[in-house]
């Protein structure tokens, strides 16, 4: 048996959001997308798909819920173009960045991933190979 290293990304619903069970709670189901035999090929490709991704996509769908308050006075220090939510409703959220994507620097949109790192939308899983 050998180790494979699996890039693999969120399954994403209909309303672009992380798949939930009934409850609400993340299945943490994931989609194939491309098997290496080096732990460094897969991180790298991962990597790649992420930068790409986070030019485009609204994080916010990722998440479950609301945001903590932590994570909303930490967003509130940048002074984004567009005021935040006073809301913690992931919907409110999902809205205010369609409002202000576009309007962001890249700085500002690194940060803002940054506060997400927790949840990658792409992620390398280590797998058994027969």
């Amino acid at each position: 048996m050998s180790t494979g290293y699996l890039v693999v990304r969120r399954a994403l619903d209909r309303w672009g959001g992380a798949c939930a069970d009934q409850h609400g709670t993340d299945t943490g189901s994931r989609v194939p997308l491309r098997l290496f035999a080096a732990r460094a090929a897969a991180d790298a490709f991962a990597a790649a798909l992420a930068a790409e991704v986070r030019k485009t996509m609204n994080p916010f769908p990722m998440l479950n819920g609301y945001l903590s308050d932590a994570v909303r006075k930490h967003l509130a220090v940048f002074r984004f173009p567009v005021a935040c939510p006073d809301d913690p409703w992931i919907e409110e959220w999902k809205a205010w960045w369609d409002l202000c994507q576009d309007l962001i620097t890249e700085k500002e949109r690194a940060a803002l991933w940054a506060v997400f790192s927790t949840t990658p939308p792409y992620e390398v899983s280590e797998i058994e190979l027969e």
